[in-house]
């Protein structure tokens, strides 16, 4: 009577109180163009009243380029949280719930921080994002407990190239001149039609938008003056044009 007492028992705790849910950390999949400046969000998922967390987050650094960590959501996260030093492949992350919430517990899908990179890879390539448990182990600490964070890695994908009949903007006449430059350049490029609305954005190296402009522009020849006095001191910054049917960024050298 006894052992069934036990076993109806536990049966019913089984069914009646919930498991704890895995907490989890994840990227999703991104599209982008060669150039382009991409903002990759790191999300968790069932994480309930954590105290602690660490892993590595991987790409490929072939085709992205690490500009920076951009923006940091969770309490208690700081710069000197991740390393190493010298980011260029990976980024390792230490964590540690704040003193006046030490069991931390946020929403599904709750952006932990974003990294900021530069697509640097040709079309069609393809670069991981991915938590290879090394050289940090991925994990949390849950009731005094270390238990396994699950990951779920993301790809970023070059997008594959457009054709030359398909481009407005000749790509083999954008020409910034003088580049490097002193006081100010000029962004000299042809169009095969009228463009309404084409964007002007310059990014300093970090990937900070530092100028923006939208304008007509006519067939044929366009060109647009950069003032030395519009930027942020002398460096590399990165300007890009944008319309309906193309996104093109080259660098410019501001001494």
């Amino acid at each position: 009577m006894n052992k069934e007492l036990l076993l109806y028992f536990a049966l019913l705790l089984w069914f009646v109180v919930p498991s704890l849910a895995q907490p989890t950390i994840f990227v999703e999949d991104i599209t982008a163009d060669t150039g382009d400046f991409i903002e990759v969000p790191v999300k968790v998922k069932n994480f309930t009243s954590i105290e602690a967390m660490q892993f590595t987050f991987e790409w490929d650094a072939s085709i992205l380029a690490f500009k920076k960590i951009n923006r940091i959501n969770f309490p208690n996260l700081e710069e000197d949280s991740f390393g190493p030093l010298d980011i260029q492949s990976l980024i390792n992350l230490v964590w540690l719930a704040p003193s006046n919430e030490p069991e931390y517990t946020v929403p599904d899908g709750t952006v932990a921080f974003t990294v900021l990179f530069q697509v640097i890879g040709e079309p069609d390539t393809k670069s991981p994002l991915i938590f290879p448990g090394t050289p940090v182990a991925n994990l949390v600490i849950f009731n005094y407990q270390e238990i396994d964070l699950i990951n779920q890695g993301g790809m970023l994908t070059v997008n594959g190239p457009n054709s030359s009949e398909q481009l407005n903007l000749n790509t083999d006449q954008v020409f910034c001149t003088p580049n490097p430059f002193i006081d100010k350049t000029l962004i000299q490029f042809t169009l095969k039609e009228k463009v309404d609305d084409l964007k002007m954005t310059i990014y300093n190296a970090t990937g900070k938008e530092v100028l923006t402009r939208t304008g007509n522009y006519a067939t044929g020849k366009n060109e647009i003056e950069i003032n030395a006095d519009y930027l942020q001191g002398r460096g590399i910054y990165y300007f890009r044009l944008e319309a309906a049917d193309f996104d093109f960024t080259d660098k410019l050298i501001f001494h």
